[in-house]
């Protein structure tokens, strides 16, 4: 044999046993896909004669894993109340419970990106990966009245229809009117009818809300708050049966799916953006907010200015960028001070709050960076106007005794205010122009009479503070009354007795504020109590109580023209378990 027969021979063999390999690596692939999907139908409580289907996309996500075992996790969670959008009886068809309304809630929602089966035909399921949360429900009854919505939290008032209360958004049966977080809800689209299939679907990266009406898409939606749970508001008779995959949904969710993270599609703009340091061109959903925009520009120039490899796609479906220009000789020390993306603004798109809402003609945005020094000018100069809340403590009070009970304060700042000086420091969940979110997280104690004692990584505290700095003046609203230096202390302890403080807590206020008050004749203002909680919202978990006292000092020439403190009405301080929160400032 020569050699060039015997180099073909090798050749031939290293072929077979390339397809050998091969095979066996499909044969592996296809036992251990098996297993996953017995283990799917385990879960999503499916027959063993359905048969499931897996997107090339979704099937190559997993497979490129080290073993789908170990990592089937990260795409599956085995836990039936997460990945299926049940309620709480855990029933497909829900049933009304008497005259009034009552809002049903599924379990909560599931944020990480997941795989889920959908129900494409009988006995046929089809695995995709999605952020969309997805139900049907189909209205019985001959003049149903319900509301289907989605809901921020399960300490909502349930005795009410999906849509009148802050953190709540629903569409309604009656007038077809869509109801945003309050009670005056504006033309959405028909009132139900019988056997009607609304649809509702909420998309978590992009914070959206959609509905369909027998298989067609209504309209998306941008929501002011993150949302965790679907809500169904019914009354009287009303009867609703829901899907969440089990059985085909009419609208075709699989395509819409595809369609968000779809460059392509109908719900993605492209657009430039320019500077002198650098020209980006953006693909991103149309829901995608300005500000989100900006954040994300941000990290990418800073990492390119840290040198940091970066990725051209940034991890996430709906939104992507390309670089087509950085000036590489640019001096960019200044770009590696902090704050950068509140000193990026985009010049021509000031009066809009989504990407859709930019004109068609207007794909070029220019982009302007003030320097670090310039920020610093400004934010000195709009500081010198701010006030600034002093001293807001938060106080647990629990009438029963506890050795240890957990708990979850939750603060969001809307954008008349900002945060200051805060201890101990709380979580920031989210902080941008708009809206800004802080959390504590710990436990109690309570001996039933005194103030609870928190425990915050080993430490304890008294009470949790906050200070707050008014972005706005004239944001402060509330009842008037005049007070004087020569009679301060005495006039403080009548006023704040009768806004519900005890002997303690009016001490604390007093030691704090009175050496402050130097001036002769002061304006105070009470803050009205909803309106405090309008652009300071405050949630405790398990203390549904929160009481909540913030005063206005204000030097005046006189106070003839204002009324006394004997004008203002007592505020009955709550008892069992509730929040005290006190703090004040100074105009």
């Amino acid at each position: 044999m020569d050699n060039q027969q015997l180099t073909q021979e090798i050749l031939q063999m290293k072929s077979e046993n390339e397809v050998l390999k091969n095979e066996i690596k499909r044969l592996k692939e296809e036992k251990e896909l098996e297993k996953t999907n017995n283990q799917i139908k385990e879960v999503f409580e499916l027959s063993s004669f359905d048969e499931i289907e897996w997107r090339n996309k979704v099937k190559q996500e997993i497979l490129n894993q080290e073993t789908i075992e170990s990592e089937l996790k990260r795409y599956v969670t085995f836990n039936n109340t997460t990945n299926v959008n049940q309620f709480s009886k855990q029933k497909s068809v829900i049933n009304s419970i008497g005259s009034k309304p009552y809002i049903e809630l599924s379990t909560p929602f599931e944020k990480n990106k997941k795989v889920i089966p959908i129900c494409i035909d009988k006995r046929k399921y089809q695995i995709i990966s999605t952020l969309i949360e997805y139900i049907e429900v189909k209205v019985k009854g001959k003049k149903p009245i319900i509301s289907i919505g989605v809901v921020e939290n399960e300490n909502i008032d349930r005795n009410a229809h999906v849509g009148w209360n802050k953190g709540t958004v629903g569409f309604h049966s009656d007038d077809g009117k869509l109801f945003n977080e309050n009670g005056n809800g504006e033309v959405f689209n028909e009132p139900y009818k019988t056997c009607d299939v609304i649809g509702c679907g909420y998309i978590h990266e992009l914070n959206c809300l959609f509905y369909t009406r027998n298989g067609t898409l209504i309209k998306i939606i941008p929501l002011n708050c993150e949302m965790n749970y679907f809500g169904i508001g019914l009354r009287e008779y009303e009867t609703v049966t829901i899907n969440s995959g089990k059985t085909p949904f009419v609208f075709d969710l699989i395509k819409f799916n595809e369609e968000l993270t779809n460059k392509t599609s109908k719900y993605f703009k492209s657009i430039t953006l320019n500077s002198m340091l650098f020209s980006f061109v953006v693909t991103a959903n149309i829901y995608f907010s300005i500000e989100d925009i900006k954040q994300l520009i941000s990290k990418i120039i800073q990492a390119k200015v840290n040198q940091q490899n970066i990725k051209q796609e940034v991890p996430t479906d709906f939104f992507t960028y390309e670089e087509k220009f950085w000036d590489e000789f640019a001096d960019t020390t200044d770009l590696q001070y902090p704050d950068l993306s509140k000193r990026i603004s985009f010049d021509s798109v000031k009066s809009c709050s989504l990407l859709k809402d930019i004109d068609s003609h207007n794909q070029t945005i220019l982009v302007r960076i003030s320097s670090y020094s310039e920020y610093l000018v400004k934010r000195s100069s709009e500081m010198e106007t701010r006030m600034y809340v002093k001293k807001p403590v938060i106080l647990l009070y629990d009438d029963t005794t506890k050795e240890k009970e957990e708990f979850c304060c939750h603060l969001e700042l809307n954008d008349a205010i900002d945060i200051g000086t805060t201890y101990p420091n709380p979580k920031v969940i989210k902080e941008d122009s708009d809206k800004k979110e802080y959390e504590w997280k710990g436990t109690y104690c309570s001996d039933g009479v005194s103030n609870c004692v928190i425990e915050i990584n080993n430490k304890h505290f008294d009470y949790l503070f906050w200070e707050g700095i008014c972005l706005k003046k004239e944001q402060f609203k509330g009842k008037e009354v005049g007070i004087t230096k020569e009679n301060m202390t005495n006039e403080l302890e009548v006023l704040l007795k009768k806004l519900g403080m005890n002997e303690r807590e009016i001490n604390d206020f007093i030691v704090y504020w009175i050496v402050k008050l130097n001036k002769k004749y002061y304006k105070v203002t009470i803050c009205d109590s909803t309106y405090d909680n309008e652009i300071a919202r405050l949630k405790i978990s398990g203390f549904n109580q929160i009481h909540r006292i913030a005063l206005k000092f204000e030097e005046v020439e006189s106070i003839n023209t204002l009324p006394t403190i004997d004008s203002v009405e007592e505020r009955q301080r709550p008892t069992g378990k509730y929040v005290i929160e006190w703090g004040a400032i100074i105009a």
